[in-house]
């Protein structure tokens, strides 16, 4: 039993750290309200083009989310698609800037 408990903290430990990891070198987390399209485009790169980079399903998702969701004063919304149905979702508002960002992960 006690090495259960163990093995759990270990387990643990191990996916905080692969968390921190990812989150210390994803440049998503550098992006910050505020920031313009073009600091955010040299931060994740060129955005995707929905009608050429995203599936109908994955564009569809990402709308329906999004209509759930606080836009915080967003006015348009750019994709960006990474690697393993990992998605960024950036808001910018009237004045151009960043007012707010999700990740979406979506398993096919």
């Amino acid at each position: 039993m006690r090495q259960t408990g163990l093995v759990k903290s270990a387990v643990a430990a191990l996916a905080a750290l692969i968390f921190l990891t990812g989150a210390a070198t994803d440049p998503y987390f550098r992006v910050a309200e505020g920031d313009t399209l073009k600091k955010v485009v040299a931060l994740l790169g060129n955005p995707a083009t929905p009608d050429k980079d995203l599936t109908e399903a994955e564009s569809g998702t990402i709308r329906n989310t999004l209509a759930k969701l606080d836009s915080k004063g967003a006015r348009n919304f750019v994709i960006w698609k990474r690697e393993r149905g990992l998605f960024y979702v950036i808001g910018f508002g009237k004045q151009g800037a960043v007012t707010v960002k999700h990740r979406f992960f979506m398993l096919k």
